[in-house]
């Protein structure tokens, strides 16, 4: 049996570290509601290369690395998430596009302005960028760039 939380460090969507709050994990995928005390199941997997977090029933899991360990909920239907890539793991990738459905906020640490670093928070660099608004749902596309040597900071959105 597990009771529902909205605290506890959860890294994933769907597939979640092993070292997750099961908890608040369990929040965040649907299995159970915060307070709620029932049964979940899981099923144990092994480790994945990385881990998406996301924004999901009032609590926001945060993305990894490669981690030994997973798990993910039976039997829990699949709803529409709000991904938050970690734009480091996408180092290698450099010259290629990639789509990420965001929600606009302005909370999280931006550098640059136009080109920004992997270590941004992409929903805070896209209102930055004028790409979206605050609280707008939006499909961003995002260029993958070498390092630059600087980055210009600015006011702008």
């Amino acid at each position: 049996m597990v009771t529902g939380s909205m605290e506890g460090s959860v890294w994933g969507t769907d597939i979640y570290t092993d070292d997750s709050n099961l908890a608040a994990a369990a929040v965040h995928a649907g299995a159970i509601n915060n307070d709620e005390t029932n049964t979940v199941n899981i099923k144990i997997l092994p480790g994945e290369l990385n881990y998406q977090g996301s924004m999901r029933n009032g609590i926001t899991s945060s993305s990894y690395s490669a981690w030994e360990g997973s798990y993910l909920f039976i039997g829990v239907p699949v709803t529409t998430t709000i991904i938050i890539p970690n734009l480091k793991t996408y180092r290698d990738k450099i010259g290629q596009t990639f789509s990420f459905m965001i929600m606009g906020n302005t909370e999280g640490s931006v550098w640059g302005t136009d080109i920004y670093t992997d270590d941004s928070n992409l929903a805070a660099a896209a209102v930055h960028a004028g790409v979206v608004d605050k609280g707008e749902v939006k499909m961003v596309n995002v260029h993958i760039l070498p390092g630059q040597y600087s980055y210009q900071g600015s006011t702008q959105n």
